[in-house]
């Protein structure tokens, strides 16, 4: 991805301990690791909640297809059996 994009697909987000920023880490095994600031406290938790649920969400969605494309594929190998082409 460029590089001002964050994948939060295997992300992790947690407060840092910076001073008085209220800063934030967006930590990814494959990318920079982002460290950003909200106004406030009440403020940094609700974007470090926010981006941990969206990362969640998408992991989630990614497992789902993981585990439905087997499944998938067995169903148009059946098909294709017993129509007798390929599909």
């Amino acid at each position: 991805p460029p590089d001002d994009v964050a994948l939060l697909v295997g992300c992790e987000v947690e407060a840092a301990d910076d001073g008085d920023r209220f800063a934030f880490r967006v930590a990814h095994a494959h990318q920079r690791t982002r460290v950003l600031a909200a106004r406030n406290k009440d403020t940094r938790r609700q974007w470090t909640s926010t981006l941990s649920g969206a990362a969640r969400t998408h992991a989630s969605k990614a497992r789902e297809q993981d585990l439905a494309a087997p499944a998938a594929r067995r169903r148009l190998l059946a098909a294709e059996r017993r129509l007798g082409v390929a599909v």
